[in-house]
């Protein structure tokens, strides 16, 4: 029987409700409404001088946010400056030694390059390490700090295997990018190509930790602080090294981007960005913070001022400004404390029965008596709910009926199936008895056209069994009375068990039936019955559709999303893309004429996607027209509790 749909209650008949009243005197109802609008007016008076009074506190804040600004703006100007001036010294020199004549065979070997980045190491403190690289990103020679030199053509000990594959596309690091030795010391890339075409590039590794204790007397002073940050908000120069070395992360700003600095543009006269805005810091304290681009580096530098420091004498003018304003907000929140108390009070009244209607008490109504446009509102809004109450009154009666038409249609659906499956039954095991009596030559020899008759009625006789069973199948589907036998199932027996009973009609038709059961696992929770009825279907249909000389494939296997997975391939006509959305409608047959003419009814398929999802899964289709079609349906693993049933 068809799963039934229960109504939903319906609210008892609520007693009659009074006429709701006429609207009020047309002169009387403009009236009041005119007085309300005359509050309202006086109320935007009252605003409008308190919009004047927060414009100029506006102004005054605005004022103080320019000049730490500006304050902010001379500030990052310096440390772009100090900056440029500790990287540009580093690259001078890394510079002068790459513009060496070391082309010239006889005058300058690694060896020397070696000794001239010593030199380098010595008059740079903050250089860690000075790598030479050929065209090919091979190290040619490594000088650092904290390990011993290398050789040319040699690779350093100290660099990881990641370290040392040769650059994607043959291209050196990115200017300005970003390290961190053993995971934690932040080290700057500057990059430095050999003035030669296709003589390799120089590496310097700067210790950023070095460059920030030489600019601390920049970076921090009594009111400002400075620092700066990577493209992904990493704090790279602090003058409290330990927030480098835990890679703190600043908060991110909102807005637009900065505009870059003078000293990443030299056409450009000072660092400029956009106004202080408020955030947290980096301890968390709220601060006034303008940010500046450096897109050399590509990095921002922060200037930050704690917002007490920042806006302490904007606080004296709002205190000024303050004391003015709070006597006239005074009396404009008691006036809009009355005006929005009288007009609130109806609006809430029809909210709360707008609300009680969606919650299906169709029998709310409302009485308004605020003599406006409200109270109008309030008389339709009940002639509203009567309808409706009346309109579900008649709805769910007829509902109920049809209710009752679907039951009584579905028990005489029902009763026809199973009066269907024995009167059908019954003479077509018969019909199928006897041919095969016949087959056998029981009751005397038969001559080669009675056997071909004979193999006709019992063929003939199978077939309009098999669908009789896929008619009572998908009913029984339908109404959720079919139930799963599950057992441990032995995938691999179960598979060729199904092939060899399809095997003769494939030689029959000069098809090959292939198996690849390879990574199959040996058993699966599942309906042995119903698994082998989905293959034989599948096979049934691929045997119709593919010509003689064609090849059909059974491939098992299994995975952790899909579960057990078995796909059915052939080599046959194909379906087009615009009918493979129709293969699993029920009685649907689509394609060629080869499709049309082929026996069957249009319930194989249909029916393989029912008993699947049964299992809980799914039938995938893929098919090109003239190649062949493949169908994969997957039987998820089952709760314990499930394979045991």
């Amino acid at each position: 029987m068809a799963r039934q749909y229960p109504l939903p209650p319906q609210p008892a008949d609520p007693p009659a409700a009074p006429a709701p009243p006429g609207p009020p005197s047309r002169s009387l109802w403009r009236l009041r409404l005119w007085r309300k609008q005359v509050r309202a007016f006086a109320l935007l008076a009252v605003l409008s001088i308190l919009l004047f009074g927060g414009m100029e506190v506006l102004f005054s804040y605005r004022e103080a946010i320019r000049n730490l600004s500006l304050n902010q703006g001379l500030l990052a100007r310096e440390v772009s400056g100090a900056l440029q001036a500790e990287l540009g010294s580093i690259e001078r020199h890394v510079r002068a030694t790459a513009s060496l004549p070391w082309e010239l065979p006889g005058w300058l070997d690694d060896g020397d390059r070696r000794s001239e980045f010593q030199r380098i190491l010595k008059l740079e403190p903050a250089v860690q390490e000075l790598t030479h690289y050929d065209p090919q990103g091979r190290v040619m020679v490594h000088v650092s700090r904290n390990a011993l030199s290398e050789v040319p053509g040699t690779e350093p000990a100290e660099f990881t295997p990641a370290s040392r594959l040769r650059w994607p596309n043959g291209l050196p690091p990115e200017q300005g990018s970003i390290e961190y030795a053993d995971g934690y010391e932040p080290q700057l890339l500057l990059v430095t190509p050999d003035p030669r075409m296709g003589a390799g590039v120089t590496v310097a590794r700067v210790n950023l930790r070095t460059v920030a204790r030489h600019l601390a007397p920049v970076l921090h002073n009594p009111t400002l602080e400075a620092y700066a940050v990577d493209s992904r908000g990493v704090v790279v120069l602090h003058a409290d090294t330990t927030l480098m070395l835990a890679q703190r992360t600043a908060p991110q700003p909102t807005g637009p981007a900065p505009t870059p600095s003078a000293e990443a543009t030299p056409s450009s006269d000072g660092p400029s960005g956009r106004d202080a805005s408020a955030r947290p810091g980096l301890d968390g304290q709220p601060v006034l913070a303008s940010r500046f681009a450096l897109p050399a580096l590509g990095w921002q530098l922060v200037i930050e001022q704690p917002r007490n420091l920042a806006l302490a004498p904007v606080y004296s003018t709002l205190l000024r400004t303050g004391v003015v304003i709070l006597l006239a907000v005074a009396g404009a929140i008691v006036a809009a404390m009355v005006v929005v108390g009288r007009v609130s009070q109806p609006i809430r009244e029809l909210h709360q029965g707008a609300q009680a209607l969606s919650e299906g008490q169709l029998g709310t109504r409302i009485t308004l008596h605020s003599n406006d446009e409200l109270e109008d509102l309030a008389a339709q809004f009940n002639v509203m709910a009567a309808n409706l109450q009346e309109l579900y009154r008649d709805m769910s009666g007829k509902i109920a009926e049809r209710t009752r038409d679907l039951e009584l249609a579905n028990r005489h659906k029902s009763e026809f199936l199973t009066n269907m499956s024995h009167e059908l039954r019954t003479p077509l095991n018969s019909i199928i008895g006897f041919s095969d009596v016949l087959r056998e030559e029981m009751f005397g020899p038969l001559n080669e056209r009675q056997r071909e008759y004979a193999h006709d009625i019992h063929a003939s006789g199978e077939h309009l069994l098999s669908l009789i069973n896929d008619v009572l199948d998908l009913s029984k589907i339908e109404a959720g009375h079919m139930e799963l036998n599950l057992s441990q199932v032995e995938v691999a027996e179960l598979v060729h068990h199904t092939a060899a009973m399809m095997r003769e009609r494939c030689t029959r038709g000069g098809l090959t039936l292939k198996l690849m059961l390879e990574e199959a696992p040996d058993t699966w929770a599942a309906d042995a019955r119903r698994v082998k009825q989905i293959l034989l279907n599948l096979l049934g249909n691929a045997v119709k559709f593919t010509p003689q000389g064609g090849t059909i494939t059974i491939e098992v296997g299994s995975n952790e999303d899909e579960g057990l997975w078995m796909t059915v391939s052939d080599t046959g006509v194909g379906i087009a893309p615009e009918h493979q959305a129709m293969v699993f409608e029920e009685f649907r047959q689509v394609g060629d004429d080869i499709l049309r003419k082929s026996e069957g009814t249009g319930l194989g398929l249909p029916l393989v996607r029912r008993l699947v999802r049964l299992h809980g899964g799914d039938v995938r289709l893929h098919s090109v027209v003239g190649e062949g079609t493949t169908f994969r349906f997957n039987l998820p693993r089952l709760p314990d509790d499930e394979e045991g049933r």
